[in-house]
């Protein structure tokens, strides 16, 4: 169990790792991009599959020692709230580089990445939950 754990953790770092690269690096050159998939912005489709797994990667790299629901609402919310920062984050960092900009539109998309898949985590993690340990009948 333990080296699942450190796996995931090391997953998770390059998952991070990851993500700011992509943010920060300089994509000027690649020009056969679509602008546009399904008439939705290619570059906010993007954001919102980079942080996507940000919930699932904090989900399987933390184990907790309380389970409940309370525990799950709890970590779900830091989740999406650190994963929020890290979105702000890289798009204040983008505002510094010449090459790049900040753009609320892209914040709000990492958003909606972070929020559907902490709902998914947590749904899960209830469903989970109720399951393991079911209500009893007295």
């Amino acid at each position: 169990m333990k080296g699942r754990i450190v796996f995931h953790r090391i997953l998770f770092v390059l998952y991070i790792a990851a993500v700011v690269w992509l943010c920060m690096h300089n994509f000027k050159s690649v020009h056969d991009f679509p602008r546009t998939i399904a008439g939705i912005p290619s570059d906010k489709i993007v954001h919102f599959c980079m942080f996507f797994p940000f919930p699932f990667l904090t989900y399987i790299s933390y184990e907790r020692k309380k389970k409940g629901v309370g525990t799950t609402l709890l970590f779900v919310g830091a989740t999406l709230l650190l994963g929020i920062i890290l979105a702000v984050g890289t798009e204040i960092a983008q505002s510094f580089l010449p090459y790049r900009t900040a753009d609320y539109k892209d914040l709000i998309a990492d958003s909606a990445g972070l929020l559907s898949s902490s709902l998914i985590v947590l749904a899960a993690d209830i469903r989970f939950l109720r399951h393991k340990h079911p209500k009893r009948k007295h």
